[in-house]
């Protein structure tokens, strides 16, 4: 995955920095800050699998749906390190909600996303557009190789993109309404599913 280069229209945050976007060895950092947060999942048991990395989110922590501000406030059990070249962190309100309702289950979880870099449309490079059909199955390898690493009891599917690229590679998944574009009750209420996921399949329901 790290040394793919990035494309037109996607971004490779892993490999590449951008001048006046990203600081000094920001791929570096955020390698690190991936690693970090991988090494600090003690049992993963599920994952939850999203679309792709956001502008002010993962594109900048390395970490699906982790903003700077929660890794570089330790936030995710472990102090990560800014990759941007803003005077202020990046925050995302996708990334807030999502840890407020998953923090209780850090360490039993693997975060993914079916897409696992930055698309944005051609010539803005903090915007952001859905992956395609054609990028999805380009780096379905990738969520294959990662899913196969950690054996999960179940994955959740955050959003129908992110449920459509599971199914398409034969991966069954549990829905849950991504957070952002007015779906933060859903989301929330969804979360509320996993206990019963979880005994459904004799894995203890408490998340601490």
């Amino acid at each position: 995955m790290f040394p793919i280069a990035s494309g037109n229209t996607w971004f490779n945050p892993y490999r590449d920095e951008l001048p006046g976007i990203d600081c000094e060895n920001a791929p570096s950092i955020r390698r690190a800050n991936l690693c970090r947060y991988i090494d600090s999942i003690e049992t993963p048991v599920w994952m939850a699998v999203g679309e792709a990395l956001g502008p002010r989110g993962g594109r900048f922590s390395g970490i699906p749906f982790t903003s700077e501000v929660q890794v570089c406030g330790g936030q995710r059990g472990f102090q990560g390190e800014q990759s941007s070249a803003r005077s202020v962190l990046y925050s995302e309100r996708t990334a807030t909600i999502f840890w407020e309702e998953m923090y209780p289950w850090q360490g039993r979880f693997l975060a993914w996303n079916i897409f696992p870099f930055h698309p944005h449309r051609a010539g803005d490079p903090l915007s952001l557009r859905p992956p395609t059909p054609v990028e999805i199955r380009l780096f379905a390898p990738i969520l294959q190789e990662m899913i196969a690493c950690v054996a999960p009891r179940f994955i959740i599917a955050i959003g129908r993109k992110a449920e459509i690229g599971l199914r398409e590679i034969n991966v069954d998944c549990q829905y849950i309404r991504h957070p952002s574009h007015g779906g933060e009750k859903a989301f929330r209420e969804g979360i509320k599913k996993i206990p019963s996921l979880l005994s459904g399949r004799g894995v203890s329901t408490h998340p601490e």
